[in-house]
């Protein structure tokens, strides 16, 4: 029988079970970034196809996701806070899924702005509702690691979405068009039906997450307030979150745009750029995650309280001089394995900086707390870094074929933003922890 956690106080879980959960977690926000990323290689298809600008590109990428993303996952956490976390992420999964489906079925921007706002409102449910479960599955020190694991789905759904998108949009532009119940269907239509309906065996599955007691208890009759708690962690919460942001926003940037470079800058089509930058992202995006986390988990155990936000600075840093300079490769290969290593570092930063979060909330606010953090960390990333770079190529440089410079630009000025947020919520966080002692 698997060994019981050691922490006394809560989870009554074992041990192989915990790691059973973050397993399906790490399935389902791996499925939930190929649905979120995949129109990152469909730019050209989709400009062709609906007349679009990279502006209007960005806002499908972007805004149309991050609108109900931000704002229903808040009164989903306060909902996990209270209820079971894993009836709300089968929900979601399921719920998503089908609006990804649904963007197959659009015919112009409008109809494919709300499908995407669909999937932004299904996985709302997802992180808040599982960091407040690892949170209460794992003890501090293993909670790096479980991080690293979910948030290595990142870079798997990332490189899937590539690869998988690739291969169907190549598929679908040489066979011709293709009847459905609904009509006939485009290339990037099709990319959507076929993702959908994973979807809805994963959410079946989700129902095999166990769901722990909690470390405290968070009653329905009396919840712990929050205001109380952001009034008087305002300063540390605020850098926190910009900081993690900022990192957000550059790997969302290069996610979001890379593939597109790749096209414009040396004339690959959609399935080599996948190729290119799905395989790096495989072999590397989970490697960064799963060395951030188990880093921040050493340093931790020996005793440093900003441990974490350490990997997050370095991250920063490493992930902003890889993206920049990745524009100025002679060849696609060398570009795409330079935006591999900024994603590597990218995803270095983000287990450690989701693990700071949880460590400063008090446990019945945790799901909240995620929440709100993943309210401003994706407003930063989804909503606004696709169209600073599109912005940047319609108005700045005026022309299409200049992203590179576009992707330079914003890397570079994020970049040092970010690691000097860190640096200072590294001060505020020790005066926080400082606080908390009994």
């Amino acid at each position: 029988m698997a060994a019981p956690l050691p922490a006394s106080d809560a989870p009554h879980i074992g041990e192989g079970r915990a790691w059973w959960a973050v397993f399906v977690l790490f399935l389902a926000y791996t499925l939930s970034y190929i649905d979120r990323m995949i129109i990152s290689l469909m730019v050209e298809p989709l400009r062709a196809d609906l007349d679009l600008s990279d502006t209007q590109i960005s806002l499908l990428q972007g805004l149309a996701f991050a609108i109900f993303y931000t704002s229903m996952a808040i009164p989903i956490a306060a909902l996990a806070d209270r209820r079971s976390r894993t009836a709300i992420v089968a929900v979601g999964i399921a719920f998503w899924s089908a609006m990804t489906a649904a963007c197959g079925l659009a015919g112009n921007f409008w109809q494919l702005f709300l499908a995407r706002m669909g999937v932004g409102v299904g996985e709302a449910t997802l992180s808040p509702a599982t960091y407040s479960l690892i949170a209460d599955l794992f003890p501090e020190d293993k909670r790096g690691r479980a991080m690293a694991i979910f948030s290595s789905g990142v870079s798997v759904g990332g490189g899937l979405a590539f690869i998988i998108g690739g291969i169907i949009i190549g598929f679908a532009t040489t066979s011709g068009g293709h009847e459905t119940p609904f009509g006939p269907v485009r290339a990037w239509q099709l990319v959507f039906l076929i993702l959908g309906p994973p979807g809805l065996l994963l959410a079946l599955l989700a129902l095999t997450i166990p769901e722990p007691r909690r470390r405290i208890a968070a009653t329905a009759a009396t919840p712990m307030p929050l205001r109380p708690f952001l009034v008087r962690e305002w300063r540390t919460l605020t850098l926190l979150f910009v900081g993690n942001g900022i990192s957000g926003m550059i790997t969302t940037a290069l996610l979001s745009w890379a593939p597109t470079f790749l096209i414009r800058a040396y004339g690959e089509t959609p399935a080599g750029a996948g190729r290119m930058l799905g395989i790096g992202l495989l072999v590397l995006g989970p490697i960064g995650a799963i060395a951030g986390g188990a880093i921040s988990d050493r340093w931790t155990r020996s005793g440093a309280a900003t441990a974490s936000l350490s990997v997050v600075g370095a991250g920063i840093a490493l992930m902003a001089l890889f993206g920049a300079i990745a524009p100025f490769m002679p060849s696609a290969i060398g570009a795409s394995a330079m935006f591999s290593l900024a994603l590597l570092f990218g995803a270095a930063a983000y287990p450690p900086g989701a693990v700071a979060v949880q460590k400063l909330a008090p446990a019945p606010l945790r799901a909240r707390i995620a929440a709100l953090y993943l309210f401003v960390v994706t407003l930063l990333s989804l909503a606004l870094a696709p169209t600073a770079v599109a912005l940047l190529t319609d108005r700045i440089f005026g022309d299409p074929a200049l992203i590179g410079r576009s992707l330079t630009s914003f890397t570079a000025i994020a970049g040092p933003i970010g690691v000097i947020c860190i640096a200072a919520a590294m001060r505020a966080f020790r005066a926080s922890l400082v606080r908390q002692e009994p």
